[in-house]
C-alpha cells in the first residue's frame, strides 16, 4: 500500500485556479476604478483583455483607449507630462508642437488650416480662423464649448492598483489557494 501524489493534474487545476483568482482580480480592478471619478466615457471605453502566457507567468490586462488614457493622465494645460507614454505622444503625428510654446504650456491651442489625426485616430479638418489661439481661455470665457477646457488627471487606474495591490489582491490569491481541492490529488495505491 502507498500513496502518491498527481502533481502533472495538481498543478493544471492550480493554474486554472490562479486563472480565475485573476479574472476576479481583472473585475474589482475595472470596479474599483470606475468607482474613483471616471468619466463616463472613460468607464464605458474600459474592457477586459485576454489572458497572456510568458516565461512562466500569467498576466492579464484592463485594455482603454483614449478615453481612459486622458481620465488618467489629464489633458490641455493640466495635462500631467509623468505618463510614460507622453514622450511618445509627443513624437506622434497626433500632438501640435505649438503647445510646448503655449502659456501655460501644453494649453489647448488652434490648428492651422488642414487636416491632421486627433487622439482616436480619426482625420480631422481644421480651418485655421483659430490656429494657436489658446482654446481653453477661449472656453472659460463661453466663446466655445467646455469640451475645450483641460481636465485634471484623476489617476483612476493609479487609485485602483494601489487598493488592489495593499490588500485585495492578496485575499482572492489567498482564498482561491485555501479553498483549492488538494486532497484530490493524493492517490492511494497497492
Amino acid at each position: 500500500m502507498g500513496i502518491r501524489f498527481d502533481y502533472e493534474r495538481c498543478i493544471i487545476a492550480l493554474r486554472l485556479t490562479i486563472m480565475k483568482a485573476l479574472k476576479q482580480m481583472q473585475r474589482e480592478f475595472m470596479d474599483q476604478a470606475r468607482s474613483e471619478s471616471m468619466s463616463s466615457k472613460a468607464s464605458a471605453e474600459l474592457s477586459e483583455g485576454d489572458f497572456e502566457f510568458l516565461a512562466g507567468e500569467i498576466a492579464i490586462y484592463v485594455i482603454g483607449g483614449p478615453w481612459v488614457a486622458m481620465n488618467e493622465w489629464g489633458t490641455g494645460s493640466l495635462l500631467d507630462v509623468s505618463n510614460p507614454a507622453f514622450v511618445d505622444y509627443v513624437r506622434s503625428g497626433m500632438f501640435y508642437h505649438e503647445r510646448l510654446k503655449a502659456n501655460p504650456i501644453f494649453s489647448k491651442l488652434g490648428r492651422p488650416a488642414g487636416s491632421y489625426v486627433n487622439i482616436f485616430g480619426e482625420r480631422v479638418v481644421s480651418t485655421g480662423k483659430l490656429k494657436n489661439l489658446n482654446l481653453e481661455k477661449m472656453a472659460k470665457k463661453g466663446d466655445l464649448p467646455s469640451s475645450f477646457l483641460p481636465t485634471p488627471p484623476r489617476k483612476s487606474l493609479e487609485t485602483a492598483a494601489r487598493w488592489m495591490s495593499q490588500k485585495r489582491a492578496v485575499e482572492i490569491l489567498q482564498e482561491a489557494i485555501d479553498n483549492f481541492p488538494w486532497g484530490t490529488f493524493f492517490v492511494a495505491y497497492r
